[in-house]
């Protein structure tokens, strides 16, 4: 299990670093533990001006990728008035914006202590009631009243407190890692591969023309496109379904792979497109492209353009270099490439394959016509999520 652990201070000589380093100590050897210092993520101070033209601060993505690398985060928080400290308060706000949901498909053990008798328990109330909006599983708190009574160099000298976290511990190490841990970090990175081979498929058939190609190049070229647009799909269905069925760890493990799924899909379009529209022997064909037959309002005209244009989009601006230094409006941009893009590639779908595409719309109506009847009747209570700091307040 890959475990990061911080104290939500920078305080050099802090109370809560000691006891989540603690807290660490307790947990078997066979653990990936990473204990890291809020002085090393120390960012400026969260604007939405700033935000938008700057973008994310690079040690606020780090933190971010800290945070989607580990399958346990564990906090001690130190209270100031009643709440988080400044420096942890704003990293989250920073850290938020680089996704919807920060800590989806993570465990979390919060901790807080404080010289006095309450423990911030004020602040770790605050923490256990807000971090599920974030999509966090809180599996338990633990506050440590009176640190310098309680916490030697031997340990919590207080048995009852120490039989408390102890048992903390042992829940979380009992806890399922998530499957999606090292899948997901496959499926990004595969969708580099996809585009390559895509295309050289593609490239293949093209070159020798549809009916001249051989047919395992022309059935491996279908069976990409289909793979495609079921990926399209599956990336549609997979928020709804979660959220009808929020308890399910399949589902929740689904949910991490969408972004990679979604970006396989985009790049097996940009190379279909690359061998349709580029040639090594006769660069006109490029711009064929543009003739005014090719941008007329039909339907099946405007949903490939569409789709080969947010494609191109995702294809462009979903790497690692893009999210350290695009400002606000690329994020923006990129979730609105992925909507069109997914919404265009689906109706395509329907379009070209009469059963597959039956199938597709049947379950895509009835898994949004159940999703939208469980917002009207069972609505979650309000979200004050921190990635919508870039409105104005």
């Amino acid at each position: 299990m890959k475990v990061l652990a911080f104290a939500a201070t920078n305080h050099k000589q802090s109370i809560n670093k000691k006891l989540v380093k603690y807290a660490t100590s307790l947990f078997q050897k066979k653990h990936e533990i990473k204990l890291i210092d809020l002085n090393d993520y120390e960012v400026v101070l969260f604007s939405p001006a700033r935000a938008a033209k700057s973008g994310v601060p690079k040690k606020a993505q780090e933190f971010s990728d800290l945070i989607e690398w580990a399958d346990l985060v564990v906090i001690s928080f130190a209270e100031y008035n009643g709440s988080y400290t400044p420096v942890f308060k704003n990293l989250l706000d920073w850290a938020s914006t680089t996704k919807e949901k920060l800590f989806v498909n993570t465990e979390m053990l919060l901790l807080a202590t404080s010289p006095g008798a309450r423990g911030a328990k004020g602040v770790l109330t605050q923490a256990a009631n807000y971090f599920p909006f974030m999509g966090a599983t809180v599996i338990g708190t633990f506050s440590l009243p009176k640190f310098s009574e309680h916490l030697t160099a031997q340990g919590i000298s207080d048995k009852a407190l120490h039989t408390e976290l102890e048992n903390l511990v042992l829940t979380a190490e009992s806890t399922p890692v998530p499957v999606h841990t090292k899948t997901v970090t496959w499926v990004n990175k595969l969708s580099t591969l996809w585009i390559v081979i895509g295309y050289s498929m593609f490239a293949f058939v093209t070159l020798n023309g549809w009916l001249g190609a051989p047919w395992f190049a022309i059935t491996t070229a279908n069976i990409y496109w289909e793979i495609a647009m079921i990926a399209a799909t599956f990336t549609l269905l997979i928020r709804p379904l979660y959220d009808l069925l929020p308890e399910s760890d399949i589902l929740r493990s689904m949910l991490k792979w969408r972004k990679g799924i979604g970006v396989i899909s985009s790049g097996i379009v940009v190379g279909f497109w690359l061998s349709r529209n580029t040639s090594f022997t006769d660069p006109t064909i490029f711009f064929d492209y543009f003739r005014a037959e090719k941008w007329n309002f039909g339907l099946e005209n405007i949903l490939e353009r569409t789709t080969e244009i947010t494609a191109w989009t995702l294809f462009l601006i979903s790497n690692k270099w893009m999210v350290l230094h695009a400002n606000w409006l690329w994020h923006q941009l990129q979730k609105l490439a992925y909507v069109y893009f997914l919404s265009a590639a689906f109706l395509l779908s329907i379009i070209h394959e009469k059963t597959y595409g039956l199938v597709c719309l049947i379950l895509f109506f009835v898994i949004y016509q159940a999703w939208i009847y469980k917002r009207i009747f069972n609505p979650k209570p309000v979200e004050n999520h921190q990635s919508r700091l870039s409105q104005a307040s």
